[in-house]
């Protein structure tokens, strides 16, 4: 203490920044828990090395617990950075400096007060206030935010980051809830996107028709026409096969499909299954086609599963029952309807063999489908239908003769040829030998020649006139009187042009209706005098024809018309406008409305601009115009002059504008002469008096009517400021003229018009302020910002500041996760299934179904091949529309029994299938067809002399016809040198042996017989001793299968021999009989 002169400043702790001044330095307020650090001070067992302690003295956030930075002060290594440490002080350790310390009084010299710039602090005022701080102010010595945050909470440290959706000023602000998550802590911009909106960070676009969710990229899926709320997947319109809105997270249940399920699978569909968005039918039609609609009935001719099946060529009009494919409308060909399995006997045919053969076939026999005569026809032509008689002159087989030409009419007898109906130009029936007499002719030729042929001969055969007419044309006929205008020798002289009408005798070719032109009938030889015309020239001409004149013949004027138009006629009269010769002349200008009269042209209707009618020659005094000039000039017109014609101000208007008419009163905020002024902007609504230009309806944002010179006071506006601001308005001011509230708004948005409540999420002047992201819907109280409508993802409202548990979420967490989230657990904000799907895909959401032919976990699961059209049950993977195929539904794990196929095995192969086996999913015979052709199709019936399987077996040569039954071989009719064998009767023989003769057949069949005869003792043997060699291990081994009989092994050893018919027609042959062929 003797050797050190310390000078100590002490601190102004509480009002402004101060430094310690020691030994001249100057130093700032340094701390470490209450000690100031003083060089070559010594210090006692409580001070740290160098540094004393000063419990009072505060500090700033920038300083270490009790000790101030110094950043200026340059340090040897033994300092700590930033702080000025002193070894060599020594002081006794009895030694505590504190406030009771007299000597710490002698150390206080200089108060040195000490301001810094703005946005500045420190020591000498080199640090940087923190862009976290409002207006970039802080406190000059501590550092702290003055004026508070800006995106960091807790003033004036602003040391703690904004709470979660938080933002601005000490984090009051909330994030908007169009923000997905967190915003901007400074900005409030929605940095982790938009949450029903699109266009991020701003995020102002809606999410479009359809989309939802972050950044619009969701889709709205299970709603109806897509509409759904745009944060969430929420249906406003309801579902499109789904069940519970607006969630639609529950599918359709069997049977249902469309908006809301509402609607009822078509009973055309296979088990009334259908899609649920389109109602389509997923299976299949049952009598109807074009699946998956199923509208369309199945088309004529067709039955069954989409109307595959095809209807038998035995029903009638191919038409079958829809379903079971049964010929409800009967046979054609066949009897025994609907299975139709009977052929028509002989001498019927048609619908179920109704119909007898028509009597017109020949022998009575027909075609037993079309009952067309398929021999010919007898009195009948155009076989095989034999129904059209024989055209008039042909006779005999289908008609193929001719009649005589003798004959009349060339009519005969269809069987005889005989002419029944008499002769025509011959006589002595029905040889019809003899020509007709002279003058005679026709039938038998009892017709004698007409008047009107020339000479009064003609043809035998017709009666026509061979040598012309007389007073008829149209030779040799002769049938047609002379036309009007002709007479004579076959009409070829026309009648004279003077006859009335054109018209003559057609003899003598007098003018029997009298004279056209002409006088003196009949002969018309005088033509008409001047001013007459017509019939015998009865008729004066028209008083329209100029002098009177007119043609003798048609009356038309010659010359032209007087006071009319359109010569020769002269029936239009002169317009208004023309006079005169055919109307060649125009009316006077002077006229009114341009009319004159027809002949002299005189104004009979006034004058226009003039006076002294009809002549209008004189001009209208100054100040009248129009008809007469008895119209007074209008008072809009300037001097009261206007235009003689028209009565337009020429001089301008007065008071009005659109000269000359002057017809158009002064728009408002114009005045005075052709309304070329401008009102003054101090009236109300921009108008004044047209004339003087006076507010003669107030001021506008002005008061002192109707000079407006003086100012509105603060709080009026509008008219005359006699209106008052809105209470919207913030401190009760407004615009004088709007009333807008240009100072911002209290409790309302839209500055200045502050005409918009705050939107939902936001609060606070002019709704600047979001409501926090944890309330619900993003609304809040629109004054506290409180969560007044409850939390979204969070509970105990309206702090909303405790997180859902699991398994819930959405509003104050009272929602459930979905069934379809694994393990029950979802997003506590959006409900989705962040850990997976169960029986749904597209996670998290899992709002789509599996696809067709998916199932399981996220739909990963591919459905078993044996399900029909491939799609399974979403959850357990089992056939739920049943067995493709394969039967035991939903297993589906048992392949199809002989003779079914398709869905469930239900179907029965078709008959025409060999031994009734089909594929068991189309359903083709893949086995060949038993009694038809055309395989897998098998859709042609053998033709006759075939039969078996694909018909390629031939019938035996012994059956009559060569026709047998196409199943089984059997004769169809009576067999042809039978024997008792049936065996041998039901040989197949080849075509080429059909030519052999009895004999050669029968060696051929019992050289055959005794081969088979041999080789039968051989087996026989064989077996034999096998059996005795062996009979201990025939159980055990089973040598012959269990289907095979020692009646199976034995061959025909029957001498061949003929029997009876009855005997051959009773056997019936076994499609297991030998093929010779």
């Amino acid at each position: 203490m003797k050797e050190i002169i310390l000078v100590f400043v002490v601190l102004y702790f509480v009002t402004c920044e101060c430094y310690v001044i020691i030994n001249g330095v100057r130093f700032p307020k340094p701390q470490r828990n209450g000690w100031l650090h003083i060089p070559e001070v010594p210090r006692s067992n409580t001070q740290r090395r160098g540094w004393l302690h000063v419990p009072e003295v505060p500090r700033s956030n920038t300083q270490r617990r009790g000790w101030l930075h110094v950043p200026e002060v340059r340090r040897p290594t033994t300092q700590r950075r930033g702080w000025p440490h002193v070894p060599e002080a020594r002081r006794p350790y009895s030694q505590k400096w504190d406030d009771s310390d007299d000597w710490f009084e002698d150390l206080l010299e200089v108060l040195e007060p000490v301001t810094c710039k703005p946005g500045t602090w420190g020591p000498i005022c080199g640090e940087q206030c923190s862009y976290r701080c409002v207006k970039r102010a802080c406190d000059r010595i501590t550092g702290d935010c003055v004026y508070g945050c800006i995106g960091k909470r807790n003033p004036p440290k602003c040391s703690t980051r904004c709470a979660r959706r938080t933002w601005g000023i000490n984090c009051r602000s909330k994030c908007a809830d169009k923000c997905s998550g967190d915003c901007d802590d400074a900005t409030g911009y929605c940095v982790n996107g938009c949450n029903g909106y699109s266009d991020p960070p701003i995020c102002n676009t809606h999410c479009r028709t359809g989309e939802y969710g972050v950044n619009c990229k969701e889709k709205c899926t299970n709603c109806y026409n897509l509409m759904c709320e745009n944060h969430e997947h929420t249906c406003t319109q309801g579902c499109l096969g789904f069940l519970n809105p607006p969630q639609c997270n529950i599918p359709c249940l069997k049977g249902t499909w469309g908006r809301n399920c509402l609607s009822t699978c078509s009973n055309n569909c296979i088990d009334k299954l259908c899609d649920r968005l389109t109602g389509n039918c997923e299976i299949g039609c049952i009598g109807y086609m074009n699946s998956p609609y199923c509208t369309v009935a199945c088309l004529p001719g067709t039955w069954g599963i989409n109307c595959r099946n095809k209807c038998s060529e035995r029903c009638q009009d191919r038409s079958c029952n829809k379903v079971t494919g049964g010929c409800d409308n009967g046979c054609v060909g066949f009897s025994d309807p609907p299975n139709c399995n009977k052929a028509c006997l002989r001498g019927t045919w048609g619908r179920n063999c109704l119909s007898i053969c028509s009597k017109n076939c020949f022998e009575g026999t027909c075609d037993a489908v079309t009952g067309k005569c398929d021999i010919g026809c007898i009195g009948y032509r155009d076989p095989p239908h034999c129904n059209e008689a024989c055209l008039a002159g042909t006779w005999g087989i289908n008609c193929q003769n001719n009649c005589s030409e003798t004959c009349h009419k060339r009519s005969c007898n269809k069987v005889t040829g005989e002419c029944d109906n008499g002769c025509v130009g011959f006589s002595d029936p029905p040889a019809c030998s003899k020509v007709c007499a002279e003058g005679t002719w026709g039938h038998n030729c009892q017709q004698n020649c007409s008047e009107k042929c020339h000479g009064g001969s003609c043809d035998s055969v017709n009666g026509e006139c061979i040598n012309g007419c007389e007073g008829f044309s149209n030779p040799p006929v002769c049938d047609q009187a002379c036309s009007n205008g002709t007479w004579g020798y076959d009409c070829q002289w026309n009648c004279s042009e003077n006859c009335y009408g054109g018209s003559c005798d057609s003899v003598s070719g007098a003018c029997l209706d009298g004279c056209e032109g002409y006088s003196d009938p009949p002969f018309c030889e005088l033509a008409c005098d001047n001013g007459t015309w017509g019939y015998n020239c009865q008729w004066n001409c028209s008083e329209n024809c100029f002098a009177g004149l007119c043609d003798g013949f048609s009356g038309l004027c010659s010359i032209g018309c007087d006071g009319f138009s359109n010569p020769p006629y002269c029936d239009i009269e002169c317009d208004n406008r023309t006079w005169g010769f055919d109307c060649q002349w125009n009316c006077s200008e002077n006229c009114f409305n341009g009319s004159c009269e027809s002949v002299e042209g005189l104004c009979d209707n006034g004058c226009n601009g003039f006076s002294n009618p009809p002549d209008c020659d004189a001009n209208c005094d100054n100040g009248t115009w129009g008809l007469n000039c008895q119209q007074t000039c209008s008072d809009k017109c300037f001097g009261g002059s206007c235009d003689s014609v028209s009565g337009a101000c020429d001089k301008g208007c007065k008071g009005f504008s659109n000269p000359p008419e002057c017809d158009t009163e002064c728009h408002n905020g114009t005045w005075g002469l052709n309304c070329q002024q401008n009102c003054s902007e101090k009236c109300f609504d921009g108008s004044c008096d047209s004339v003087s230009g006076e507010c003669n309806n107030g001021c506008d944002g002005f008061s002192n009517p109707p000079a407006c010179d003086e100012e509105c006071h603060k709080g009026t506006w509008g008219l005359n400021c006699q209106q008052n601001c809105s209470e919207k308005c913030f401190d009760g001011s407004c615009d004088s003229v709007s009333g807008e509230c240009n100072n911002g708004c209290d409790g309302f948005s839209n500055p200045p018009a502050c005409d918009e409540e705050c939107h939902k999420g936001t609060w606070g002047l002019n709704c600047q302020q979001n409501c926090s992201e944890t309330c619900f819907d993003g609304s809040c109280d629109s004054v506290s910002g409180e969560c007044n409508n409850g939390c979204d993802g969070f509970s105990n409202p309206p702090a909303c500041d405790e997180e859902c548990h699991k398994g819930t979420w959405g509003l104050n967490c009272l929602q459930n996760c979905s069934e379809t989230c694994f393990d029950g657990s979802c997003d506590s904000v959006s409900g989705e299934c962040n850990n997976g799907c169960d029986g749904f895909s597209n996670p998290p959401a899992c709002d789509e179904e599996c696809h067709k032919g998916t199932w399981g976990l996220n739909c990963l699961q591919n459905c078993s091949e044996t399900c029909f059209d491939g799609s399974c049950d979403s959850v357990s993977g089992e056939c739920n529309n049943g067995c493709d195929g394969f039967s035991n539904p939903p297993a589906c794990d048992e392949e199809c029994h002989k003779g079914t196929w398709g869905l469930n095995c239900l179907q029965n192969c078709s008959e025409t299938c060999f031994d009734g086996s089909c594929d068991s999913v189309s359903g083709e015979c893949n086995n060949g067809c038993d009694g038809f052709s055309n395989p897998p199709a098998c859709d042609k019936v053998c033709v006759i002399g075939t039969w078996g399987k694909n018909c390629e077996r031939t019938c035996s040569g012994i059956c009559q016809n060569n026709a047998c039954d196409k199943n089984t071989g059997q004769c169809t009719f009576e067999c042809m040198n039978c024997t008792k064998d049936p065996a041998v009767n039901s040989l197949i023989v080849p075509s080429k042996e059909m030519e052999e003769t009895g004999v050669q057949k029968f060696k051929t069949l019992i050289i055959a017989g005794s081969i088979l005869v041999i080789a039968a003792g051989a087996i026989v043997l064989v077996v034999v001793v096998l059996v005795v060699k062996r009979k201990m291990t025939f159980r055990r081994l089973h040598i012959f299968d269990s289907r095979v009989t020692l009646s199976q092994l034995k061959l025909i050893d029957n001498e061949v021999s003929p029997q009876s018919k009855e005997e051959c027609n009773e056997y019936k042959p076994s499609i297991t009989q030998p093929n010779l062929q």
